[in-house]
């Protein structure tokens, strides 16, 4: 029994609901078993905050889950664990109501609070209404800040209390010389024509209200210009994972990167940053890269999705919103240290090294 398709009638989504939560109750008259499930809804391969928790459990059976599970399998396992985790939105799992022996944990892929997510989007293109259920059944969300619980408490709806700053697990790699140079020989061992290059990375969020209708505007920017405009560079481009197009892509010094996954294996090796509101920008601060923020559709964003602050609060390089902008910009890039401390503080100041230590030790031990 697969798990439903995306394109459903709303009575279709109710029966979908319907049959959850009878699943969950029928599989929790079995006793809770000291086992941790982890749900990753949107990848094809564990990666992230997911991995590196599970790569530090010790003597706890660890069950997987990616999009698209198995239902009755995937039900059961959750309905039997101590603790569940999951690193995104996860419309399968909101209609339960998990009993008490149970901690259903998010998570969440992203650090900071950048972009308006979950309720912080009501009256937004694609926001909830107030009577939604989504997010609102988490029994703790990890942030990477002790200073945005208030964002996220309002995001999932749910008690300041339940929103634990641990830090990011995936930012440790981050703080650790030897993987980040490790990471590094991989990198040139796979684009060896990267060698004495310098290396741009352009790395867009998604358009559109979701993962249902996401896609990349490559109306935007013309790459072909781009590059060729800059001396000895090559142009990494990833696209969003949920971006269903890509950019059609002819110049050899432009590498199309979007089916890797993690992209803390390419960050390390990147000399610049260019994004427009995504949250990579907390990576690149935390491995001091230089950032470019192409905001050529800023005004359009910012009255469908929006951020929590402006954007020049997180800006701790250069803001371009043209493609000449774009190109001057890359090459002269400025670092802003004072802003970059402010924004560390701000948003990530539990991304030490430690993050995933502080939530085995929390949850796992």
């Amino acid at each position: 029994m697969k798990y439903f398709p995306k394109s459903m009638t709303s009575t279709a989504q109710k029966l979908k609901k319907i049959i959850i939560i009878l699943l969950y109750k029928i599989f929790s008259l079995k006793q809770v078993r000291d086992i941790v499930v982890l749900y990753s809804p949107s990848n094809n391969k564990l990666e992230g905050n997911l991995l590196c928790i599970k790569n530090e459990i010790k003597n706890k059976k660890v069950y997987v889950f990616l999009n698209k599970p198995n239902i009755l399998k995937f039900i059961y396992y959750v309905a039997i664990s101590k603790i569940v985790i999951t690193d995104d939105y996860c419309p399968i799992l909101y209609p339960i109501k998990f009993r008490s022996k149970t901690k259903f944990i998010q998570v969440w892929h992203a650090e900071g609070a950048f972009k308006k997510v979950g309720f912080t989007r009501m009256g937004l293109a694609g926001g909830p209404n107030e009577k939604s259920i989504t997010h609102k059944n988490y029994t703790d969300v990890v942030v990477s800040s002790t200073n945005i619980v208030s964002e996220y408490s309002k995001a999932f709806k749910i008690d300041e209390k339940n929103i634990k700053p641990l830090g990011s697990p995936r930012t440790d790699l981050f703080f650790d010389k030897d993987k980040l140079d490790k990471s590094k020989k991989e990198f040139l061992n796979k684009y060896p024509m990267c060698k004495d290059k310098k290396v741009i990375l352009y790395a867009p969020t998604f358009r559109g209200n979701g993962i249902k209708s996401a896609y990349t505007d490559t109306s935007l920017i013309d790459l072909d210009y781009v590059v060729k405009s800059l001396d000895n560079s090559i142009l990494l481009v990833k696209a969003h994972p949920f971006s269903k197009n890509k950019f059609d892509i002819k110049n050899s010094s432009i590498i199309d990167i979007t089916d890797i996954e993690n992209v803390n294996d390419i960050l390390p090796s990147v000399d610049i940053l260019v994004t427009d509101y995504s949250s990579i920008i907390f990576d690149a601060l935390l491995l001091n890269i230089n950032i470019v923020l192409y905001a050529k559709d800023r005004k359009k964003y910012e009255s469908t999705r929006g951020f929590y602050e402006s954007l020049e609060d997180y800006n701790f390089g250069l803001i371009a919103n043209t493609e000449d902008e774009l190109i001057n910009c890359i090459k002269n890039p400025v670092f802003n240290k004072e802003k970059a401390k402010e924004i560390k503080e701000k948003q990530l100041n539990m991304c030490d090294g430690l993050s995933t230590k502080r939530f085995i030790d929390t949850y796992l031990k």
